[in-house]
């Protein structure tokens, strides 16, 4: 009855904890010049597990929250969906919120790993969604496959894959040389 217990009260103090949006500050400095460009504020979002517990009034509460930082650039850094397209629900409408975003340069994104826009065969491999695919460009977020694009002229952001499952077309990754080379 105990483990029982502590079971349940864990389980839903995780559903509660999911669903609270934080904003943690931090701030970076860099010592290179990046031109005309003397700060750059970025909204770094992870774990958005799109799917079978986080849909349509997490991401409301979100974008207001992003909303409220007044980003030059938002990035989701990974696991943007639980895995099954098949799990989320109202996919239009949460696009059109993911709209909402607001942001100089626009809002960019990377799979990630393992519940990372991809169900995974019984061999281990990713198998790519295309519907996952069309839901980030339906809400106007740039999927960066091992590329860089240039902010505001003057300061570039990469995305890169997995390292042990790059996936959606990427079998192996860039090698640092590789990603400077001609920036």
């Amino acid at each position: 009855c105990l483990c029982a217990a502590a079971i349940l009260v864990t389980s839903v103090g995780g559903v509660i904890n999911a669903r609270i949006v934080r904003v943690t500050p931090y701030e970076v400095t860099v010592n290179k010049s990046a031109g005309s460009m003397e700060s750059m504020k970025v909204v770094l979002l992870a774990d958005l597990h799109l799917g079978y517990n986080v849909g349509l009034a997490q991401m409301e509460r979100m974008v207001a929250r992003v909303n409220e930082q007044d980003a030059d650039a938002v990035v989701i850094a990974g696991d943007i969906f639980d895995n099954a397209w098949e799990a989320v629900e109202e996919p239009e409408q949460i696009a059109a919120v993911l709209r909402g975003i607001r942001s100089r340069y626009g809002v960019y994104a990377v799979y990630g790993a393992y519940l990372a826009g991809f169900t995974f065969r019984s061999d281990g491999k990713k198998q790519s969604s295309p519907e996952m695919d069309a839901f980030l460009a339906s809400a106007n977020i740039r999927l960066l496959r091992d590329e860089a694009v240039l902010l505001g002229g003057e300061v570039y952001l990469y995305g890169r894959p997995d390292a042990q499952r790059p996936g959606r077309g990427v079998e192996v990754r860039k090698t640092p040389a590789e990603l400077v080379e001609g920036l």
